[in-house]
């Protein structure tokens, strides 16, 4: 067998790496590229030695279909196989296979119909309870496939040959898998649960009051079905008064063992499968299970008056080698740099290349299917600022005419990627999302502090008191930070790193938890009561701990676990829902204008601590420390950390609103 290779680079650019032993079977004079019809010469332009292997670079003209087989006859009967190089990341392989009709499978009792998206592969079989069949090539990279008879229910994965081995492939657009994706399954979603109650949402994104969970975290009864065990905490959550509920990743993703949940946990930012829903959340492994019991989730909430927002992951996958499309079209999926290797922006390994054309297709497909398929109110993008922010407009056009009132928003950090910044999704690019939301990190970094070091205004005194006022005014007028309010996700609090509670406990020395309890109290009335979208953590209003732990992504439930209905916290709870049913009564908080904002909102700084957001209607004073303060408010209604207060000194930690 000959250590020598060659590669396909581009559509006319032959690179043949030849062990130094070989290269008396090189005859340079004489190659050519051939299959059973053509046969092509190449014609040498350099040689170059890097070590043991010589690259020889040539150029042909003719074509190469990418779906066939290829080789090279280097001298007499000696010859190689032409593999794929560079020509996936091609600008012309990605105009050229654009493909926009349907695929996956398309059931029907009668028959159905296998598509699968692979410009390279020279032969894809499906294997189907255990037969194999073969796929046909169609053009454009379409290979389908249509078998008569009815295959509900039945398993199916693909066999997938691009040069010489056969590799088994998961369908990229399946809807349901079995336990740890070893297969597919055949499912008509319309013998699914049918949904009956929908979104009750404005569309105004300021009028959203958002809150983050994972479902096995609020599952403390272990109940078998994570997704129905929410459905008993939705009287809660209704009675809080948030709207917006943000489930953490639902999709089949890797790092647990679906067949044995109690083995490991994690937070489902590893993507296996993108459109199959995690069967470790589902009361078993059953073709039909999951849908069913997500979709009876989604119809509650519904039902609740409230909506659901799903954590999305489309920047990175698990496991790059095994994710489905990366085996189909190799080199096609992932960004690389300058020397082919594999950019890291997300930390795991792998940036995915949303600007490329079909992962374009394929992340605005899956997009398209939880909100069909599931009737979804809105989308968080994990690590948004991977993305390039042509496929997320993209994305909200086409979800827009499906339900107009969705809600996106997402992570719009910074992060070296192969992607020139100007074109991804990031806060400094606002201005090219203007239908985006963005996690406020200055917001969370001035309020409680940077994650890893300094303390913030909630418990400092010697603060930025004019970045602290643009902040509470929704971080937009002057032209600071967004275009607009709605931009801005306000939070102090969200799975990744130390819970508010710990990170006080941490950094704050002798505090009683009484103390700490008026912080917390202080730190949700800023979230709510500045001007933007308010972001909850699950358990923050219940002095949520992780035992000091920054990242727990896959620590054990006693570390994630949170009783939402414990009631130990109930003074932080009515505060909490107070300041919520205030900022709907108020129509400040559904202005989208920072100018008008600009106007209406005035501050007044106290004894170089204590903010008061003055207005027409209300003052609100948020007030970090226990010093003497004595204010003029006489004949007024004031409310101290959500109940009525009947004194007219300040002095203690917390939320006064005085009601003009």
């Amino acid at each position: 067998m000959l250590k020598s290779k060659a590669y396909l680079e581009d559509y006319h650019y032959i690179k043949l790496i030849v062990h130094e032993c070989e290269m008396h079977l090189v005859d340079c004079d004489n190659l050519f590229i051939s299959n059973k019809r053509d046969n092509i010469k190449l014609h040498v332009y350099k040689i170059e030695q890097f070590g043991e292997y010589y690259h020889i670079n040539t150029t042909f003209k003719g074509r190469v279909l990418l779906h066939k087989d290829y080789f090279i006859n280097l001298k007499e009967n000696a010859r190689i196989q032409l593999f794929l190089g560079q020509i996936m990341r091609t600008t012309r392989f990605d105009v050229e296979n654009y493909y926009d009709g349907p695929l996956g499978v398309e059931y029907h009792r009668e028959y159905t119909i296998f598509r699968v998206w692979s410009p390279v592969s020279k032969e894809i079989k499906l294997v189907l309870d255990n037969n194999q069949y073969d796929l046909e090539y169609v053009s454009k990279g379409l290979w389908q496939l249509k078998l008569d008879g009815d295959y509900e229910n039945s398993s199916y994965y693909y066999m997938v040959r691009i040069d010489e081995e056969f590799k088994k492939c998961l369908d990229p657009y399946a809807v349901s898998s079995s336990l740890n994706s070893e297969f597919n399954y055949i499912v008509d979603m319309n013998k699914t649960y049918q949904i009956k109650h929908h979104n009750n949402f404005s569309g105004n994104y300021l009028e959203s009051i958002i809150y983050e969970l994972h479902l096995k975290d609020v599952n403390v009864e272990k109940d078998a079905s994570d997704y129905l065990s929410l459905i008993n905490k939705l009287d809660y959550l209704k009675n809080l008064g948030i709207t917006h509920i943000q489930v953490m990743p639902i999709n089949s993703f890797g790092g647990v063992d679906e067949e044995n949940k109690d083995a490991m946990y994690n937070w489902g930012y590893n993507p296996v499968e993108f459109n199959s829903l995690s069967r470790w959340y589902s009361s078993d492994g059953a073709p039909y299970t999951a849908i069913n019991e997500f979709k009876q989730l989604v119809d509650e909430i519904h039902k609740n008056g409230l909506n659901i927002n799903l954590d999305v992951v489309y920047n990175h996958v698990y496991v790059a080698s095994t994710f489905s499309l990366n085996i189909l079209v190799p080199g096609y999926v992932y960004r690389t740099d300058e020397q082919g290797f594999m950019t890291n922006g997300s930390g795991c390994g792998t940036d995915v290349a949303s600007e490329r054309k079909m992962n374009r297709r394929f992340i605005v497909d899956s997009l398209v299917h939880f909100v069909e398929d599931y009737d979804v109110d809105g989308f968080r993008f994990d690590l948004m600022g991977l993305l390039d922010y042509e496929t997320l407009n993209i994305a909200y056009n086409t979800l827009k005419q499906i339900k107009p009132n969705i809600m996106l928003y997402g992570e719009g950090w910074n992060l070296s990627t192969g992607l020139i910044e100007t074109r991804r999704a990031t806060i400094n690019n606002n201005w090219a999302l203007p239908n985006y939301a963005f996690f406020n990190d200055v917001f969370r970094n001035t309020m409680r502090g940077e994650p890893f070091n300094n303390i913030g205004f909630i418990y400092d005194y010697n603060r930025n008191y004019s970045l602290v006022e643009e902040i509470i005014k929704g971080s937009s007028s002057k032209c600071y930070l967004f275009q607009a309010p709605s931009q801005s996700v306000n939070y102090v609090e969200c799975h990744d790193n130390y819970t508010f509670y710990d990170k006080l406990s941490k950094d704050v020395n002798n505090l009683t938890e009484d103390e700490k309890q008026k912080y917390v109290i202080l730190s949700l009335g800023l979230v709510v009561l500045s001007i933007g979208i308010p972001f909850i953590h699950a358990g923050e209003e219940a002095m949520r701990s992780k035992k000091g732990i920054d990242n727990t992504y896959n620590a054990s439930l006693d570390i994630n676990g949170i009783d939402l209905l414990s009631n130990k916290y109930s003074d932080i709870v009515d505060a909490l829902k107070y300041f919520i049913s205030f900022r709907k009564e108020q129509e400040i908080y559904k202005i989208n204008d920072s100018d008008i904002i600009d106007d209406l909102i005035k501050f007044d700084i106290l004894n170089d601590s204590t903010i008061i957001m003055k207005t027409k209607v209300f003052d609100i004073i948020f007030k970090n420390n226990k010093e003497e303060l004595v204010l003029d408010y006489k004949n007024l209604e004031i409310i101290y950390n959500g109940k009525v207060y009947a004194e007219n000194s300040f002095n203690d930690i917390g939320v006064y609103i005085i009601k003009k």
